[in-house]
This record gives structure tokens, C-alpha cells and sequence, in this order.
């Protein structure tokens, strides 16, 4: 889906959009942070369908998700068509727009991603960490680990679930329709673009 973003990311940076999509990505985080604190994987694909994922918590498809990261320039697509997430912007606004005791974001933290889910050790052959982009959503008292691999239940081999949060379903519901609205305008307004070079 990068790819077909990757030539139109000028409709995507103006300001406006910019802060619209960080409006509408606070408020629901805003909602996310009435509950226990939880670490959450940001970058998209990383791990498919995985409820550690920020996009999964806020209910949106791959399409949906990426269009939010670049409309609220918290990544770019690079050369190859690749999504980079971007962490400078992501800590100027944590700092900005967020109380720090109950949202943050950290340098990548290095991981081996497969062997914390599962709940196993990271050490051993074949088992290289790389660094993933982290965001913590909830009151930081309420938070049992200091980092994404400190969630794990080593005793049951598994990552520990995020915490259960009131209207949940509701409020992805709602992001949903907004998201699908924003996809529509971008189209269209590409569209119209390509429309104007023909004439």
C-alpha cells in the first residue's frame, strides 16, 4: 500500500491535515490512556493482526493506518516504498500535546519480537534483535513494565494482552468512518490532480 502513497505524500502534508489527523489521533489515545499503561509496536506489519499493535488497538486496516501515520507526518515513505516511522516528530508531539505520566514514546527498543511474544528468551542462534518503535498509552503507576519485552508471561509463554479499555469497540467504530472519509478526500483530490495535468 506504500507504494501507491509513495507519489502522493505532497497531499498529505498540509498543515491542516497535519493537525486534523493528530486531533483525531489524541483523542482517541486520550481514551486509551484512562486505562492501565501498555507498550504498543507503532510501525505497521510488523506484527499482522497482533492486539500489541497500535494499529490493531485502534481498529483500522493496513490502508486506513498508513494514511494516518502520513497525514499526521509520524512517518514518510522513503525510496524504495518502504514506511519509516518518524520518532523525532513523534516525541516533539508526545511532549507537546501529551501529559508524560501517561503518554510516551521512546527510543526504538531492540528486540528479538518473535521470542517476546511467545514469551521465550531473546538470547540464542538466529535470534537477532532489531530495533522497533515503541509508544506507551496509560498511567505510568499502573504499569508493570518498564518496556515492550517486559509485558511477556514467561510463565504461560505468552505477551501480555493490553488492558481492557470502556467503549472500546465504539470508539473504533467511530475512527473507522472518520478514517474512511479522510481516504476518500485524498483519492479524489489525486484525482483531480492527475484530471488537471491531462487538460
Amino acid at each position: 500500500m506504500t507504494n501507491g502513497f509513495s507519489k502522493q505524500q505532497s497531499l498529505l502534508g498540509h498543515d491542516d491535515s497535519v493537525m486534523d489527523a493528530r486531533s483525531e489521533l489524541s483523542g482517541f489515545i486520550d481514551h486509551l490512556a484512562t486505562g492501565p499503561s501498555y507498550w504498543y509496536l507503532t510501525k505497521p506489519g510488523v506484527a499482522p493482526g497482533e492486539e500489541v499493535t497500535l494499529q490493531h488497538r485502534l481498529g483500522l486496516d493496513d490502508m486506513q493506518y498508513e494514511l494516518l501515520l502520513l497525514s499526521a507526518k509520524l512517518a514518510r515513505v522513503n525510496r524504495d516504498g518502504q514506511l519509516v516511522m518518524l520518532k523525532d516528530e513523534w516525541k516533539d508531539w508526545m511532549r507537546t500535546d501529551f501529559d508524560g505520566d501517561y503518554v510516551e514514546t521512546a527510543e526504538p527498543q531492540r528486540m528479538h519480537l518473535e521470542s517476546v511474544l511467545n514469551g521465550e528468551e531473546q538470547t540464542g542462534e538466529g535470534k537477532r534483535k532489531v530495533p522497533y518503535h515503541v509508544i506507551r498509552i496509560g498511567h505510568s503507576k499502573k504499569n508493570r513494565a518498564k518496556n515492550f519485552a517486559g509485558q511477556t508471561k514467561k510463565r504461560i509463554k505468552s505477551h501480555e494482552k493490553p488492558p481492557a479499555i470502556k467503549y472500546l469497540a465504539e470508539r473504533q467504530r467511530d475512527f473507522r468512518r472518520k478514517m474512511d472519509r479522510t481516504l476518500l478526500d485524498v483519492f479524489f483530490d489525486a484525482e483531480d490532480d492527475v484530471q488537471a495535468l491531462l487538460k
